[in-house]
């Protein structure tokens, strides 16, 4: 059966806190990661979350943003990054004003590596699909401003067909690769699954999984 994702899409973070930054290296390469809960989900102790990183790794170094960010300094010495929670995106992809409205930090970063790991939370019930596939390449836009910028996509961890489907015809659009995740949803074995009491929770990726959507990021990084 297929794992349904019962962590709420709304609140995953303070407004104030959808833009984040990690900086102060001189002349640092520029990352940009965007996504949802599996990017950064702040405390909630309503599900017996604590952290204030990527649900559900054990600690914040061991979440994909920080594992990659850290491999990546090892590989150019100075990585300044930029952290995206875009669950309201996923929530409102149809809104044309709502990139601008709360993610211009993000856009202004000018990152040269922009990588963008969300879609789990889009709204089943309502999806349109010609709408997202729009809605999406708009956003791969919005987030990657600077002429020669690496954009790295991955399709979604919980598969859906449409949404799946929807990113990759948009990368396709935009002449991009997209790095499949989704059998990773589909083992335990990458899952927090017995370490949480909240099965939304134990169903996202634990340090395994994160170790996994890290590998396979860096391996597209040029």
């Amino acid at each position: 059966m297929a794992f349904i994702n019962t962590v709420p899409s709304k609140n995953q973070l303070a407004p104030n806190l959808w833009v984040s930054f990690e900086m102060g290296e001189a002349d640092a390469k520029r990352v940009l990661f965007v996504g949802n809960s599996i990017t950064r989900h702040g405390p909630a102790d309503y599900l017996g979350w604590f952290g204030d990183w990527g649900m559900a790794a054990s600690t914040i170094d061991k979440d994909y943003v920080h594992l990659t960010a850290a491999a990546l300094k090892e590989r150019w010495g100075a990585v300044d990054i930029c952290i995206t929670q875009a669950a309201d995106w996923e929530r409102n992809y149809t809104d044309p004003e709502l990139l601008a409205r709360q993610y211009h930090a993000a856009h202004d970063f000018y990152a040269d590596v922009v990588v963008i790991r969300l879609g789990e939370n889009v709204i089943r019930e309502t999806f349109d699909y010609d709408a997202y596939v729009k809605a999406y390449a708009d956003m791969v836009h919005f987030f990657a401003p600077k002429e020669g910028a690496q954009i790295i996509l991955t399709d979604l961890v919980w598969t859906h067909e449409g949404i799946d489907r929807g990113i990759h015809e948009a990368a396709a659009n935009l002449g991009l690769p997209v790095i499949g995740m989704n059998d990773i949803g589909e083992d335990d074995a990458f899952s927090a699954k017995g370490l949480f009491e909240h099965a939304g929770v134990a169903g996202h990726p634990g340090d395994k999984g994160m170790q996994e959507i890290s590998d396979r990021i860096l391996k597209a990084i040029r």
